[in-house]
Order: C-alpha cells, then sequence, then structure tokens
C-alpha cells in the first residue's frame, strides 16, 4: 500500500468492505435478464392489462354518452 501525502491508496475492492462495515453499502447489481418464457408472460399480463382498461375507457364513453341523451337540451 503506498501513502501518498498521507492518504493511503487504497483499492476499490477494500473501499467496498469497508463501506459495508460501515453500513452503506451501495453496490450496484446488475438485474437477471428475462428468459424468453417470461417475455411472452410478461407480454401477455400486459396485453390483459391493457384490454381491461380499454375496455373500461369504453364503458365510460358509452355511459358518459347515455348521460347525454338523457339530458335535455
Amino acid at each position: 500500500m503506498d501513502v501518498i501525502g498521507g492518504l493511503a491508496d487504497i483499492s476499490s475492492d477494500t473501499l467496498q468492505i469497508l463501506a459495508i462495515l460501515r453500513g452503506e453499502d451501495e453496490r450496484r447489481t446488475m438485474k437477471k435478464k428475462w428468459t424468453p418464457e417470461e417475455w411472452r408472460a410478461y407480454k401477455k399480463a400486459r396485453e390483459a392489462r391493457i384490454q381491461g382498461l380499454r375496455n373500461h375507457v369504453e364503458r365510460i364513453k358509452a355511459e358518459l354518452a347515455a348521460k347525454r341523451k338523457e339530458t335535455p337540451a
């Protein structure tokens, strides 16, 4: 370990260990890549949610149109 101007040249691994010990661990983790099956399941569920929202919007539009017809102008 080289000492330069009173500061020690510490490796990044050592700094990481010190941060963990002090409770300051902010390690960056890589997200796991999804398998093709996981992507298919996600896309299928996503499409189902979107279709449900579209159906909800259509129902609301129909209700508003019915209310407009009921109220005399």
